[in-house]
């Protein structure tokens, strides 16, 4: 997980019950390689918390996706949710560096950046490209923007990741006109998620 850091004790008594699931840290915005990743904004701990917790209902049913996952947490953005190409890049690097290590197959970017440039001349895109070429599948977020050309943000319009959007009606009693949709769309309204405070997604710079 490569985002804002991750504070899995922010709701009472290890409420998403991480354990020993977690199995390494890294820092790339206060330090270079440190291993305190201390959730100051609160966007990688929800995202984590969606993913992978493993609280459950009084049905027994488990809030995250994928409850008996183990994680790696790579911190790239800061208290204000602000990160910047230098860090992302060096958090994947790492990513790859250590794949075999930690058994890393998967790697999600909740992240995004306004394309500049053809997707394949894009520096981040180009280390997106190499964590794929190791073999990690990269999921990534598509953006907030649309629905006109070029409003999927950097690195989801690389073609070689999983580009994962949100969508809502947003009450509206009438089919929406037809619009560019990435490959994949989730509910983008009332996930239950672990949060240190209110965040939302995170731009890169």
């Amino acid at each position: 997980m490569l985002d804002s850091g991750f504070s899995p004790y922010a709701k009472p008594a290890n409420y998403d019950a991480w354990g020993k699931r977690v199995l390494a840290t890294v820092d790339y915005v206060a330090s270079t390689g440190g291993t305190t990743v201390t959730d100051q904004y609160g966007h990688g701990t929800q995202i984590t918390s969606v993913a992978g917790s493993a609280a459950q209902d009084s049905g027994g049913r488990y809030y995250g996706i994928a409850p008996g996952a183990n994680f790696v947490i790579v911190r790239a953005f800061d208290s204000t949710g602000a990160g910047s190409y230098s860090n992302v890049i060096s958090g994947l690097g790492w990513i790859v560096a250590n794949r075999a290590k930690y058994n890393i197959r998967v790697v999600n970017l909740s992240l995004g950046a306004t394309p500049q440039s053809a997707y394949w001349d894009d520096p981040l895109n180009q280390a997106v490209m190499q964590a794929w070429q190791a073999g990690v599948v990269v999921l990534v977020a598509a953006g907030n923007d649309g629905p006109t050309a070029q409003t999927i943000d950097v690195p989801g319009n690389v073609p070689y990741v999983i580009t994962v959007g949100a969508m809502t009606d947003n009450h509206t009693p009438t089919r929406p006109a037809m619009m560019i949709w990435p490959p994949f769309l989730r509910p983008g309204l009332l996930s239950r998620a672990s949060s240190n405070r209110r965040s939302s997604r995170r731009a890169v710079t």
